[in-house]
């Protein structure tokens, strides 16, 4: 125990960094997960034609990503027209992907 106290010590001037870092690195699996997720239904809606009414899929749990961004975006494209749909994925597609590197930079900074 007195050896992690020791070495506790010499960690605590860097508390803020590694508390940064940890966010980052939260920030950048959260967005990592969420760039994959996009490109589903973006595929999806490339070579797939509308569908005419959205699924009614029962979401039972938060490991149901897939489920929940697919039906989600069928909702959506049945309200819009797919080009714009379209439109809007490929911005949020290039978000996501910037956000994950943005946090992936951060992250390496402060560690």
């Amino acid at each position: 125990m007195s050896l992690f106290k020791r070495v506790l010590k010499y960690v605590k001037p860097y508390t803020k960094e590694l508390i940064l870092a940890n966010v980052f690195t939260i920030l950048v699996v959260i967005f990592s997960l969420l760039s994959v997720l996009m490109l589903f239904p973006f595929i999806d809606l490339l070579f797939n034609d509308a569908p005419k009414i959205a699924p009614d899929k029962a979401i039972t749990s938060i490991f149901d990503l897939k489920d929940i961004v697919t039906v989600y975006f069928a909702k959506v494209l049945i309200q819009y027209e797919k080009m714009d749909v379209l439109k809007y994925m490929c911005l949020l597609i290039l978000l996501t992907f910037f956000l994950k590197n943005l946090f992936t930079y951060l992250q390496t900074y402060f560690m």
